[in-house]
């Protein structure tokens, strides 16, 4: 579904109403707002310039800092030169402007290129904002994108909760949110909202590459009916309002009948688990999967798997061990594909607030200690090895390590129906 207007003033107002919307969302769920300032995230096209227009006006009028930053991929010649030009528009609104570099070696994968892309944009966005500590950057994405990727998604095999699509905020560090309020704006309205103000976009010849799947969907889509293209909105809208329904639910669940501990599995409370809706027990398991196997996508599980998880024909799943007590559902990172490493972060998942010095390295604790913690625990906890032996005992190597929770574990869905 996209927001239709009848005039500019009518488009304002409800920009206005999406953000403030957004912002009461995020202090439900997840902390009361203590900085009020904002980065938008400004590429030059006329999604995100259409964005830092309407935040410099609500900015204003709610009393915020708002900052903008560009980042400049350094993929083609005119980057920079984009990245010039949205700085000369914030200097004519009177907003601060930064021009973040991505520095890379020659990408030769051109099918990698989309998601090294985009990781690194996220990546520097996110330095910028937490040295300021500014809790939201907001992005231009807007109805157009949330088709195509529901496009996407579908041709992937993707559950109901994918085809919900983009969720307007979700969690990019522990500190900071991605906050979208153009995602019910076309970008037809974009445009001409822009050329209402006298403003020109850059177009990034980028977007009309085939190598990129993304802009196979846009071709494909541009072909739509609008019935089609209206049929397409409804679904997404009803997948929205029942992920956040399933999300809501299955995050009251992890933090009410849920342990993560330090030492790196999950504790279930089995007889609650039993007594809720399958969809939400999916829910749980994925999540808790996706944390303690630390993998970068979460496992698939549809309600055959997790009837399989629960009479015990499946145990491994998401580089992880499911072990089923009488009272309890534990989950440990299964036993293979450790590594050795000299750095401060062990397998993903751990911590270790120690300087390590040539000779000493991370690996796997199996045997290294004398304690009666269970096998299953300990082969997934480090142990800091020195000359090939244990560098200290249990009790006070565990000081040091901190296991490594998602700061987007207890992330909810939101749309335009929902909280």
């Amino acid at each position: 579904m996209y927001f239709k207007f009848e005039n500019v003033e009518q488009a304002e107002i409800c920009f206005f109403r999406e953000i403030d919307r957004l912002l009461l969302f995020s202090e439900k769920y997840y902390a009361k707002l203590n900085n009020r300032m904002v980065c938008a995230a400004v590429s030059g096209g006329a999604d995100s310039l259409s964005l830092l227009v309407f935040l410099k006006k609500w900015s204003k009028l709610r009393n915020f800092k708002l900052y903008c930053c560009t980042v400049d991929h350094g993929l083609r010649k005119e980057s920079l030169d984009e990245a010039l030009y949205v700085k000369s528009i914030c200097k004519k609104l009177n907003v601060e402007h930064n021009i973040l570099s991505w520095k890379h070696d020659f990408v030769i994968d051109e099918g990698k290129l989309e998601n090294l892309a985009r990781d690194a944009r996220y990546s520097l966005i996110q330095k910028f904002c937490e040295e300021r500590g500014i809790p939201f950057v907001a992005t231009g994405h807007n109805w157009n994108d949330q088709i195509e990727t529901y496009e996407l998604r579908k041709n992937a095999g993707s559950s109901e909760i994918g085809l919900a699509g983009m969720s307007q905020i979700r969690t990019l560090s522990e500190h900071l949110k991605i906050m979208r309020p153009l995602l019910h704006f076309s970008k037809k309205f974009l445009e001409d909202f822009l050329t209402y103000q006298n403003i020109k976009w850059k177009i990034d010849p980028m977007n009309f590459q085939d190598t990129f799947q993304r802009v196979i969907a846009r071709k494909r889509i541009q072909k739509y009916f609008p019935q089609q293209l209206e049929e397409i909105s409804k679904k997404i809208r009803a997948h929205g309002v029942n992920r956040y329904k399933i999300e809501r639910d299955a995050v009251y669940f992890l933090k009410s009948s849920c342990t993560i501990s330090n030492l790196g599995f999950a504790e279930i409370d089995k007889r609650n688990f039993l007594n809720q809706n399958p969809k939400i027990q999916i829910e749980v398991l994925k999540r808790l999967i996706w944390n303690i196997g630390m993998k970068k996508y979460s496992s698939s599980i549809n309600e055959k798997t997790l009837s399989d998880i629960l009479t015990s024909k499946v145990n491994t799943l998401g580089k992880c061990f499911i072990k089923i007590k009488k009272e309890k559902i534990f989950i440990f990172r299964e036993k293979r594909n450790f590594s050795k490493t000299n750095t401060n972060i062990w397998d993903n998942r751990f911590l270790v607030n120690l300087k390590l010095t040539k000779n000493q390295y991370l690996y796997s604790s199996e045997r290294e200690f004398n304690v009666t913690i269970p096998y299953d625990i300990l082969v997934g906890f480090p142990c800091l090895y020195e000359d090939g032996r244990a560098k200290y005992d249990f009790d006070e190597w565990v000081k040091f390590v901190k296991f490594i929770k998602r700061p987007d574990l207890f992330d909810i869905y939101c749309g335009v129906d929902c909280g």
